[in-house]
């Protein structure tokens, strides 16, 4: 389930991330359109595809307002790709999302920072790479 709010684009815990979901075409339209994208989830236990949510809102250069849960809080690197904002707190991902909302400087600042931290650390060929790295330790050893 997508969420609007204003031009901000949410996507709650337990839904998953477009590239596994039928709703991938839907979903990027509206995250391209989007200021920002916010991945929230409710507690550990509850987080389906929310740091995917995050790493695809960040290859579309949007800034990333997330839970400071789990992966998430490993992803978005607070106040440089975007905030991140402890579960129970739902007065700070207001004030974040005001903020950034009414800042059109500032999402393109922490958009790109954004973008710059995707394809430093999750593109494919950035995995490829460090597979690769992974066999030639392997490779090495034997």
């Amino acid at each position: 389930m997508l969420h609007g709010v204003g031009r901000a684009v949410t996507r709650g815990a337990g839904h998953q991330s477009h590239m596994e979901s039928d709703l991938s075409l839907e979903f990027l339209r509206v995250v391209e359109q989007a200021a920002i994208a916010c991945a929230h989830t409710m507690g550990q236990g509850d987080r389906h595809g929310s740091d995917r949510v995050a790493v695809e809102a960040m290859a579309l250069k949007k800034p990333v307002i997330a839970s400071r849960v789990g992966g998430l809080s490993e992803i978005v690197v607070d106040r440089k790709t975007g905030f991140l904002f402890s579960t129970e707190d739902s007065t700070a991902l207001a004030k974040k999302m005001a903020l950034i909302i009414q800042d059109k400087r500032l999402v393109k600042e922490l958009g790109t920072l954004a973008y710059k931290r995707y394809q430093e650390r999750f593109t494919l060929k950035k995995h490829i790479q460090e597979i690769e790295k992974i066999y030639q330790s392997i490779s090495l050893t034997d």
